[in-house]
Order: C-alpha cells, then sequence, then structure tokens
C-alpha cells in the first residue's frame, strides 16, 4: 500500500483527500485540529493533531509515528503555501520527493528570500525592493523607495496586507491599520507569526499571469496559463481569470524561458509550482513563485480546460511518477467574482438569480452572500456576491456572454450609515 502524509492547518483540502483514497492510498493526515471530514477518508489513528507551525516537534511526533506503526512513506505534501517548508523538511528526512530544503525557503514562503536569491543572478527580471518594518519607526525607510511601489508581508497569501502606495502623501497611521486589519490570526492562522516585516516593491504595470505545472527531477513541464484580472488598486484582489491567458505566442515563449532560468537558480527538484508575472511591454517580471498548484477553484477549471486530472497529477508528483507530457487546451475559460461598488460596510437587502443556472456555457455558479448579510469594503478584504464560470471553445464567444450572465443577476445594497 502507498503510503502519503499530508500537512494541513485550518482548511484541509477535501479534494486531496478524496482522490488519494480513491487511489488506495493510506493518508496519515497531520493538522493542527480535528475536522469531521477525516472520518472519510482516512482511520482515526492515522490523524496526529499537533501544532503544524512548530516544525522541531511535528518532526518529532511524525517520526516517533512512523517508527511505532512499523511505515514506508511514499510521499510527503501539503496544499498551500503555510505549511511548505514544514512537509518539505520533513519529506528530506524521509527521502521522499520534494522541491528542496533549501528551495521551499525560497519560494513565496519568504519573498524576501526569493527576492535576495534571484537578484545575484543576470537574466531573470524582477522589481527593485527593499524591505521595512511596518510596525517599527521605519516609515523614512518607505519615504525614501520610490514612487509608486507596492507594499506585502515577507510572508503572505491571497493578496492580505499587499497595498499600493502611489505617492508620499499617504497616511501611514492608515497603512498601518490596514496590514493590522487583514494580516491577523483572524483572518489566516500562519499569520500569527507575522511581527511586521514586509518588502517593499517597485510597482510593475501591465498584465498579470501565471504559469503554472511541474518540476520533476528539476526539469520544468508548463501544463497552462493563468490571466489575473486585478480588483482596484492601490488594493492587488484577484477579481477574475482566464484559463489560458490570453497571451501571443512570443510572450509565453519569453515568460517560459525566464520561468525555466528561475526553477534553475532557485534550485527546484520535484514539486508542482504555480509562478506569477507582470508583463510589461512584453517583458516579464518575476511577482512570485510558489511551491504549490493555484489555488481556489482553479484546480478544477485546469481540469477542464486542459482535460487533466491535476490533483493526480500532484500526487503522481509527490511520489515521482512521471508526469511529463504535452498538454493541450480546450477552450478558454472566464471566472469572476462579482463585489458590489461600496466604499463603506453594507447590507445585501437582496439579490436575485433566477434560471442563472440555464444559462449557455455557464459550468459553475455559487452565491457567498445571503440576503441580510454584512458586507465588507476596502481597504479590508472585500466580500464578494457571487462567483461563476463560463467555458467555451473561443475566446470571441466568453467575451459575448459574460454580459448576459451577470444582466440576470440583480441585487440591492443597503448603507450602514
Amino acid at each position: 500500500m502507498i503510503n502519503i502524509i499530508i500537512l494541513e492547518h485550518n482548511n484541509p483540502k477535501e479534494y486531496i483527500l478524496k482522490e488519494a483514497k480513491e487511489r488506495g492510498y493510506r493518508i496519515i493526515m497531520v493538522a493542527n485540529r480535528y475536522n469531521l471530514m477525516f472520518k472519510k477518508y482516512m482511520n482515526e489513528n492515522d490523524v496526529i493533531i499537533i501544532d503544524v507551525f512548530d516544525i522541531q516537534t511535528v518532526l518529532d511526533v511524525t517520526l516517533s509515528f512512523i517508527r511505532k506503526n512499523k511505515l514506508k512513506i511514499n510521499a510527503v505534501g501539503t496544499s498551500g503555501d503555510d505549511l511548505l517548508v514544514v512537509a518539505t523538511d520533513l519529506a528530506v528526512l524521509l527521502d521522499c520527493k520534494n522541491i528542496g530544503s533549501s528551495s521551499a525557503r525560497k519560494t513565496c514562503c519568504n519573498k524576501l528570500a526569493m527576492r535576495l536569491c534571484l537578484e545575484r543572478y543576470k537574466g531573470i527580471n524582477q522589481p527593485r525592493f527593499e524591505t521595512f518594518n511596518v510596525f517599527k519607526n521605519e516609515k523614512y525607510i518607505l519615504d525614501n523607495f520610490s514612487k509608486p511601489c507596492v507594499i506585502k508581508p515577507i510572508f503572505g497569501t491571497s493578496s492580505h496586507g499587499v497595498l499600493m502606495i502611489k505617492d508620499n502623501n499617504y497616511n501611514y497611521s492608515e497603512v498601518v491599520k490596514m496590514i493590522k486589519s487583514t494580516v491577523n490570526r483572524d483572518n489566516r492562522e500562519s499569520f500569527k507569526r507575522f511581527s511586521g516585516d514586509m518588502v517593499i516593491e517597485e510597482y510593475i504595470p501591465g498584465k498579470m499571469i501565471s504559469l503554472d505545472g511541474f518540476v520533476q527531477n528539476r526539469k520544468l513541464i508548463v501544463i497552462g496559463s493563468i490571466e489575473f484580472i486585478m480588483g482596484k488598486e492601490p488594493y492587488f484582489t484577484q477579481v477574475s481569470s482566464y484559463i489560458s491567458a490570453r497571451l501571443t505566442k512570443e510572450e509565453f515563449s519569453v515568460a517560459k524561458k525566464m520561468l525555466n532560468l528561475i526553477i534553475k537558480r532557485l534550485g527546484f527538484e520535484n514539486t508542482p509550482f504555480h509562478a506569477e508575472f507582470r508583463l510589461k511591454d512584453g517583458t516579464p517580471y518575476l511577482i512570485e513563485i510558489a511551491g504549490r498548484i493555484a489555488g481556489g477553484f482553479i484546480h478544477e477549471t485546469f481540469n477542464k480546460v486542459y482535460g487533466i486530472n491535476i490533483i493526480g497529477l500532484m500526487l503522481d508528483c509527490w511520489l515521482g511518477n512521471n508526469v511529463d507530457r504535452v498538454y493541450k487546451s480546450k477552450g478558454v475559460n472566464f471566472h469572476t467574482f462579482i463585489y458590489p461598488d461600496i466604499k463603506t460596510d453594507s447590507i445585501l437587502d437582496d439579490i436575485n438569480y433566477a434560471n442563472i443556472k440555464t444559462h449557455e456555457n455557464l459550468w459553475y455558479f455559487r452565491q457567498i452572500s445571503q440576503k441580510s448579510d454584512s458586507l465588507k469594503s476596502y481597504p479590508r478584504m472585500p466580500t464578494a456576491l457571487y462567483e461563476y464560470s463560463i467555458f467555451s471553445p473561443n475566446l470571441l464567444q466568453i467575451e459575448k456572454q459574460k454580459s448576459k450572465v451577470e444582466s440576470i443577476i440583480t441585487y440591492k445594497i443597503k448603507n450602514l450609515i
């Protein structure tokens, strides 16, 4: 039997557990709290509840469990950035395939380490950068950095704490307030270790894209691409996406060539990856790279667009099974979150989407906010009303159908003030 260890914290991904169980794998779950879904996919004796952010304790307790149960572990993995370093260190000790202990620490798990490593090499475009602590008396560092710029936590996900500073006419107290309201344990448990250290980066305008796939035995394997439509500045909420990205052959080729160099410089060995770039006048600049597949709903969209099972491929990559093949798209998918145009916190007074699911080419719809729900506005992470996806063999059809879908859905907003 194949035995795999999966490390998770607040939000274990059921689709990974489901795929592993359907393949007949024995799952050993290492998590910070028990989740009722675990009963569906593993023996309760194979669940280890521990502080998953304490690397040494995770290693001690997990290795002891393996020894007592006389297990041979075939793979170790995690779904997100939060525990990549812990999972990699455990995989190294167990002689399982992994991204590389040093490489795990040079992804978006530590944006400063990633930038410092890559600035030593020619041929890799990335923003100019500096570092400061937002909670200490270091405003002068931010003032002296050329504008516009972007600040972000050294570790962070889902755009928490990412803010554009357009010029020096900004309110530093408001910046600190925004960081405290978004980068905290209530939003994400891994932020409990955030002490204010941030990266300042040169703002790079242009199309936001990612290349996604796997590295296997240090070889780059690109499955496809994503184009992200970002929310209003100075915030960087990812609002919509096109899969595949709307790129010319030249743009894709240049980005892939640079990605190959980045992978080599960071020393990636065996891992899924999600690499984000800004295209400025056709030239790619690395924003960040993660040792995981793209987050959220995107794995299902990749399956539809490229005719694959990306979670199965991820498990194969963890196990060392061959994932090196040619991947081709079967069409284009557009996915979007719809946010209300509000400037202060509000209430959703009513929403109506009758017959939406019968719309042509709409294959996914989810209502996020219910009637009478509170709606958050910027500078906090805003609250979406709903999200949907449409798929079509050609881009032109997608553009025609977007407005039709959104015209069907009506809603009313009530201000709190």
